[in-house]
């Protein structure tokens, strides 16, 4: 019997994966040449100081959210609770970890630890960057909440919106106006304000207001369910970025250089099943189990099959593009690139059935992969990168992401064989039904 399912595949789902894939190339140019810019103007050493004290802010708010972003999509998704309730927590929690941040980057200071940990960078120009932590954790759950809606255009005009604000104001202050390296850091801030200023908008427009009538048992509930998919977020963090570390303790920056071209270079393979997870997730806490379970294998197999003609492609031209790219001196990365495809397409089938688990309200089982994963990278990188250096960086990447591929599927399969689904009980715990 013929169902939604290929209606809404051909129709909205297409519609939705579409902006979205073309919105992350967009942002993705535009970081790039907001980067390139920066790195013309400031020189390397002011391009070294203007990376470093942006990226702890990033990654010291991707640490604390506690996943409150994934909570949002959910629960707002599957109709457990409402926006009002969500927005107001959401804001409220914003605030409370953005507090909880300075306080943890101010006791390092006082410890000595933090020109320790970043050396070379005043004090003055990094707390001037924190101050897009807060701005950029709070633009992060106000986004979650309207993926959680569905409103996935707006939340692509969005993005394209503080990036595209950032990439102008940069313009503006270092090429107009010949400033420096802190009006740099402004120019970023206030392209994210921007953006959070728009998102505000929409979300007043669907009928949000902040109210302090949700109970603080509810609230535990939610952090305790975003936490058990935070914890892979966070083992995912360091499984992007060890093998770079490792990479640069036993090989030096030049081969750090060298697997960073092959790096982006096989990053571009990630935009389509990173635009459709991006949409399933909230599909799949909306919609009923029997029908995400016709819809997911098909969408698994069209981005696979996608994926893997785009890595064909990218194999055969990969050498001319780093060639064309970034010179003769980079040619080496293509060896790595070469070894990261097959990895990452199997990483683009791992997005897909992942959004689709935590649509459902598993998100635990996700972060299980993922520690699982990091285990791996971590002896494949031990292993590998002393004999190898970047070659070695791939091979361990690539073996880490076959081997989430390989977990994620068979607990997916586990999953819909079961035919459950969360239980959420009013005092807030949720029980995941065995996999065994």
């Amino acid at each position: 019997m013929m169902t939604e399912g290929l209606p809404f595949l051909r129709r909205r789902f297409i519609r939705q994966v579409s902006f979205t894939f073309i919105t992350q190339i967009c942002v993705t140019f535009l970081a790039l040449a907001r980067t390139i810019l920066a790195a013309r103007v400031l020189q390397p050493k002011g391009q070294g100081v203007y990376y470093l004290a942006l990226l702890v802010p990033w990654i010291l708010g991707s640490i604390v959210n506690c996943g409150l972003g994934l909570s949002n999509v959910y629960y707002l998704g599957s109709k457990r609770s409402d926006l009002k309730t969500m927005f107001s927590i959401s804001t409220l929690w914003g605030g409370l970890v953005s507090v909880i941040s300075f306080g943890l980057v101010w006791g390092a200071q006082i410890m000595g630890l933090l020109e320790h940990l970043l050396p070379g960078v005043p004090l003055d120009v990094f707390y001037l960057a924190m101050l897009t932590l807060p701005v950029g954790v709070v633009s992060a759950f106000y986004l979650s909440l309207l993926q959680g809606l569905q409103a996935i255009e707006s939340a692509n005009r969005i993005q394209l919106t503080s990036f595209g604000a950032q990439f102008v104001f940069t313009f503006l202050v270092l090429v107009v106006l010949h400033l420096g390296l802190k009006s740099a850091i402004v120019a970023v801030l206030a392209g994210q304000f921007l953006g959070l200023m728009v998102c505000l908008r929409v979300l007043f427009r669907k009928g949000a207001r902040f109210v302090l009538s949700f109970r603080p048992r509810f609230v535990g509930e939610i952090i305790r369910f975003g936490l058990k998919g935070q914890i892979g977020n966070v083992f995912q963090l360091f499984n992007y970025r060890l093998d770079t570390f490792l990479l640069n303790l036993y090989g030096g920056p030049y081969h750090v250089g060298i697997y960073s071209v092959a790096v982006r270079m096989a990053e571009l393979l990630t935009y389509l099943p990173n635009a459709v997870g991006f949409v399933l997730f909230p599909r799949a806490a909306s919609e009923e189990a029997s029908r995400m379970n016709q819809m997911t294998p098909r969408i698994l197999k069209v981005t696979l099959f996608l994926s893997g003609v785009a890595g064909i492609v990218l194999a055969l031209l990969g050498s001319w593009m780093i060639r064309w790219l970034f010179t003769d001196a980079y040619l080496a990365a293509y060896k790595p690139l070469l070894i990261l495809i097959p990895g990452v397409i199997s990483l683009g089938g791992t997005k897909v059935l992942a959004n689709d688990i935590s649509g459902r309200g598993f998100p635990g089982y996700n972060s299980l992969v993922s520690g699982i994963s990091l285990v791996i990278t971590v002896i494949g990188c031990l292993f590998f990168i002393p004999r190898w250096f970047a070659v070695g960086g791939a091979m361990a990447s690539s073996l880490s992401y076959g081997t989430m591929f390989a977990f994620i599927s068979l607990i997916y399969l586990k999953i819909i064989r079961k035919k459950t689904v969360p239980v959420v009980e009013p005092a807030g715990e949720t029980i995941l039904p065995p996999l065994d």
